[in-house]
C-alpha cells in the first residue's frame, strides 16, 4: 500500500498552482463556465484554506485536489437547496461574510489526474474529507454531485 501524505492549503501554500492546473485539466467544460463557481471557487484558497486540500505521494507529487466549504445547516434534507453545487458556495461564503457559524462541510470537488484514476485515490480523498468534517467539529459531510455523464448533456 503506498503511503499518502494530505496537507491543506493553509500548509503548503507553494503547491497550489499545481492543484490549480491539476484540478483546471481534471474539469469537465462545463464546469470551467459556471457563473458562481469563477466567481467564488478562487476565493476558496484565501478565504477556506483549510478546507482545500492536496493527496502528496510521496514527497511533493501533487496527486490529488480535495475542495470543500463549511456551512450551517440544520441537517433536514428538505433544507438543501436543489441548486446543490452553487448553493452550497453561496451558503458558505454568505455565512462567513455575516457571522454565521458553520456546522457542516460541503464537498465541492475532488480532481485526481486522469494517469492515477482507478487506483482508489477517490475513496483516499473521500476519507481525507470526513476526517477534515470531524477535526473541525463538524458532525455532518454533504455533497452536491453532478451527474457523471451531465458534460455530455449539460
Amino acid at each position: 500500500m503506498n503511503a499518502y501524505t494530505v496537507v491543506t492549503y493553509r500548509q503548503r501554500p507553494d503547491l497550489i498552482p499545481v492543484a490549480d492546473d491539476l484540478t483546471a485539466e481534471s474539469w469537465p467544460e462545463l464546469m470551467l463556465n459556471d457563473t458562481v463557481a469563477n466567481r467564488l471557487f478562487p476565493r476558496l484558497e484565501v478565504d477556506f484554506p483549510d478546507f482545500q486540500f492536496l493527496l502528496l505521494d510521496g514527497g511533493n507529487a501533487v496527486i490529488g485536489v480535495g475542495n470543500s466549504i463549511p456551512v450551517a445547516w440544520d441537517g433536514l434534507s428538505a433544507s438543501l437547496s436543489d441548486d446543490g453545487w452553487d448553493w452550497v458556495l453561496e451558503q458558505g461564503f454568505s455565512g462567513l461574510e455575516n457571522g454565521v457559524v458553520p456546522n457542516t462541510l460541503s464537498a465541492l470537488s475532488i480532481s485526481i489526474p486522469p494517469s492515477r484514476r482507478g487506483q482508489g485515490l477517490s475513496r483516499v480523498m473521500v476519507e481525507a474529507m470526513v476526517k477534515l468534517a470531524a477535526d473541525h467539529g463538524f458532525g455532518n459531510l454533504i455533497a452536491p454531485v453532478r451527474p457523471n455523464q451531465m458534460h455530455r448533456n449539460p
